[in-house]
């Protein structure tokens, strides 16, 4: 039973990874990549947005928390309060996970890209 528990719980990161490189211009696969190697700021992370909203921001960061893949530290010592946002274990398992399903990703692009430029002949 025990090594039941161990496998479904490997198989989370592949499981994130492949939801989070499904969806196309995916605000969390941003913030994952901008959190590889330092924490960051939320005002750092801001930079991401694009012209979208501040909500949009917070929204996604919460749903990191939530999934385990980031954790966030707060320093009240500040004014005002900060908060700095870095990757989990969890997060460095599903950041490597996603990189190595990338090539596969744009591989089916192309691939598709090629389909509908034939077809259009």
């Amino acid at each position: 039973m025990k090594a039941a528990v161990s496998t479904v719980e490997e198989g989370i990161h592949l499981r994130l990874a492949y939801e989070l490189a499904a969806e196309d211009g995916d605000l969390r696969r941003g913030i994952l990549q901008e959190l590889v190697g330092r924490p960051q700021r939320y005002a750092d992370l801001k930079v991401l947005l694009r012209g979208r909203r501040d909500h949009n921001l917070t929204v996604a960061l919460v749903r990191l928390q939530r999934d385990g893949l980031i954790s966030r530290r707060t320093n009240a010592r500040q004014k005002p309060p900060t908060h700095t946002y870095e990757l989990s274990s969890l997060g460095i398992q599903v950041v490597l996970a996603m990189q190595t399903i990338r090539p596969v990703g744009e591989i089916l692009a192309a691939y598709e890209a090629g389909r509908k430029a034939s077809v259009g002949r």
